[in-house]
């Protein structure tokens, strides 16, 4: 069984250009490139990305008020026993 090495799927050059990486188009088709080839992501998918990215981070970041939130409660209630 080969191993599949992890690749990074996004890139930002110095000037701030955000790139794809192809093989995750080829991952997507259902084959599997073994070459890392970036191509740079339009304005309009650059906006797409930022959206998606800012609500994964604002879901992330309320998972973990969430469970402070249930930490602090949980032993707020225990104190009291």
């Amino acid at each position: 069984m080969k191993k599949r090495r992890a690749r990074a799927p996004l890139a930002v050059t110095s000037d701030g250009t955000v790139l794809l990486n192809a093989a995750e188009l080829d991952v997507a088709a259902g084959g599997e490139s073994e070459a890392d080839v970036f191509v740079p992501l339009t304005p309009a998918e650059l906006r797409r990305l930022y959206k998606r990215l800012e609500d994964a981070m604002a879901e992330a970041v309320g998972h973990i008020v969430g469970q402070r939130r249930f930490r602090r409660a949980r032993s707020r209630s225990r104190a009291r026993r």
